[in-house]
């Protein structure tokens, strides 16, 4: 009897003893596998506001000046950056853990911008006029920029990191235009982002924030269950860089110069 509960008992060790070599494993992979993630840096670009034609005429028609536009972008800026290490964060995260390749920086520089040119990847500038009571009556939240920080930096996240030539998808929109098919990858990857951060609440602001038709059809694509899963699997699987990725069609070897955005 004592044989046999021996027997039992070196059974069951050994069973174990392979379930925590295999947690160890699966453990040790995961770790493997864990990428950086980088720090975003926010800073008022205040050189190139402070030379901004535009700023000058909203000035003139709000009768604010200069100076007190820039005191308050300058206030703003923080509160920016102290949401996104809250918030934004988690969704960069997300972003680079669903894509598994990291960013070539450890750091980098958001800059914040009242002049009223837009948001755009390179340089990283987003415009934050929108929360500017000298500019504007009714401002919106400031949380409101961190899906367009997530947009501007998923920009540059791919250009270095995944071959646009070698997408089938893209070859399917072969005759849309350049910007739709430069925004159906980003599309995807900005909602499973905020899927993966359990930060759903923040889709539908995002949709509602899209303005032109190449945007708005860009998410629809992107988003179809059709196109959704390809489309990630295809930035996952399809390393590389697009050098060209601004200045031509992503899929087209031309010579014909776009504007970047």
């Amino acid at each position: 009897m004592n044989h046999r509960l021996g027997r039992l008992e070196q059974i069951f060790m050994t069973r174990n003893t392979f379930l925590l070599l295999g947690i160890f494993f699966v453990s040790t992979e995961a770790a493997a596998v864990k990428v950086e993630i980088p720090k975003l840096v926010f800073e008022y670009g205040i050189v190139s506001d402070s030379k901004c034609k535009r700023l000058a005429t909203d000035l003139t028609a709000r009768g604010s000046t200069r100076e007190d536009v820039m005191k308050e972008a300058i206030s703003l800026t923080p509160i920016l950056q102290g949401q996104w290490d809250t918030e934004g964060a988690e969704l960069l995260s997300a972003l680079i853990s669903i894509v598994g390749r990291e960013y070539s920086r450890r750091e980098l520089t958001v800059y914040t911008s009242v002049c009223g040119y837009g948001s755009r990847s390179s340089p990283l500038v987003v415009s934050i006029r929108s929360h500017m009571g000298r500019i504007k009556n009714m401002r919106s939240p400031i949380s409101a920029n961190i899906p367009l920080v997530l947009h501007e930096f998923t920009h540059k996240y791919l250009v270095e990191s995944f071959d646009y030539s070698k997408s089938s998808i893209l070859k399917e929109f072969s005759d849309s235009p350049a910007l739709f098919k430069n925004h159906i990858h980003l599309m995807a990857l900005i909602k499973a982002s905020m899927v993966r951060a359990g930060k759903d609440d923040m889709i539908e602001p995002f949709v509602q924030s899209l303005k032109g038709r190449a945007y708005i059809n860009a998410w629809k694509v992107g988003t179809l269950n059709k196109y959704y899963s390809r489309l990630i699997k295809e930035v996952k699987s399809l390393s590389g860089s697009n050098e060209k990725y601004w200045f031509f069609d992503p899929i087209e070897n031309s010579e014909n110069i776009g504007q970047p955005r």
